[in-house]
């Protein structure tokens, strides 16, 4: 009976063990591995989506100066490829809307009505990569890539050019609270410091949204250590119903 006891003892402080080096492995799983896991979830859950709507908080380094922020209403709608976008909350641009939808403005044209001077013109049809685009209402990106699936598939591209290059590193930060109250799993990256290695960013912080696997933080920074661009999407909506009217401009 001593015998028996003491085998059984022995077993199950084997099984105890095994199962807290388990549980120890899994939670000091090496940062990159878990970040390379959650951008293939954002990918699939983005190749998912049908269209989407919410908010974004914009912000950009434009030839050297950082712009004010910017405040976005967006719909996006993958299948017909059109999008809607309204500038608001007194933010740069504000009072801005610009729409696309391949169909009725081919491939790279959109609508637009101004702010300013140029509001009284009415409904503008421009090209992505119009002089009138790049005098008056100039970003980083051109206007039909500020969608979830750019970004991420921008950011899937350079990290993956980095690792390749053995000039990433990644810091898990862990889920956190951003003040618009959502959660996200945060994920700090350092790629080179040198632009001529061609990574575009020195340095990079993604949030992803640990309902939907969605990116809804993305802040790049330049080899400089400067904050390049930063977009917050809050309020988003997957797969939902929307109004089809706003993409028309009266």
């Amino acid at each position: 009976m001593v015998l028996r006891t003491t085998c059984f003892s022995t077993a199950l402080l084997l099984l105890i063990g095994l199962l807290i080096f388990a549980a120890s492995a899994t939670a000091d799983e090496d940062p990159l591995t878990t970040f390379k896991t959650v951008l293939a979830k954002a990918e699939q859950s983005y190749a998912r989506v049908k269209h989407f709507e919410g908010e974004i908080e914009a912000q950009e380094r434009v030839k050297g100066k950082l712009n004010e922020k910017e405040f976005i209403h967006f719909l996006i709608v993958k299948e017909s490829k059109s999008f809607a976008y309204q500038w608001h909350k007194g933010g740069r641009y504000n009072g801005l809307v610009a729409s696309h939808i391949a169909e009725r403005d081919g491939e790279d044209k959109f609508r637009a009505i101004g702010t300013g001077k140029l509001k009284l013109i009415g409904v503008q049809h421009l090209g992505y990569y119009s002089y009138i685009v790049d005098k008056f209402y100039p970003h980083h990106f051109r206007i039909h890539e500020y969608g979830i699936g750019f970004l991420l598939g921008r950011m899937i591209r350079v990290h993956k050019r980095a690792e390749a290059l053995a000039k990433l590193s990644v810091t898990d930060r862990g889920v956190v609270t951003r003040p618009s109250g959502a959660q996200v799993h945060l994920f700090e990256t350092r790629l080179s410091p040198n632009a001529a290695d061609g990574l575009e960013y020195s340095r990079t912080i993604l949030g992803f949204s640990p309902e939907h696997d969605l990116p809804l933080l993305t802040e790049l920074y330049d080899f400089e250590g400067r904050l390049h661009s930063r977009y917050e999407i809050t309020e988003l909506t997957l797969n939902g119903p929307y109004d089809q009217s706003a993409f028309d401009l009266k």
